[in-house]
């Protein structure tokens, strides 16, 4: 489960055409288009399994960051922080509306579930 967002964002990259500007210039083969994808992913924070495709960003290690729902390189918030996640999830109750902000922003991670 810890390597389940980078190998979906992967998958992508090789069976989708996916390219973020983050990783830098496209290279042709597709075997570098793999590495150089792979390699700016495991630059980022570590997204830690809380529940089935639902992860918790390691870093900052401060209470608040977002709970995100990573399905390859369609990620959405799932919650403002663990808590909201929790509720959301698991309790029965009629749920609120997610509201975007205030959400801690996480390099990468926010933007895709931003949709940028």
């Amino acid at each position: 489960m810890l390597s389940w967002p980078t190998d979906g964002i992967v998958f992508d990259v090789e069976q989708n055409g996916l390219w973020r500007p983050e990783f830098g210039d496209q290279p042709v083969d597709p075997a570098d288009r793999r590495a150089t994808a792979t390699t700016y992913l495991r630059s980022l924070p570590r997204l830690i399994p809380v529940y089935s495709h639902r992860y918790l960003p390691e870093q900052p290690s401060t209470p608040g960051n977002p709970v995100f729902s990573v399905w390859q390189s369609d990620v959405i918030y799932y919650g403002s922080d663990l808590r909201d996640y929790l509720a959301r999830e698991f309790n029965s109750a009629p749920r609120a509306p997610i509201r975007v902000p205030p959400w801690r922003r996480i390099p990468f991670w926010s933007e895709l579930a931003e949709g940028s």
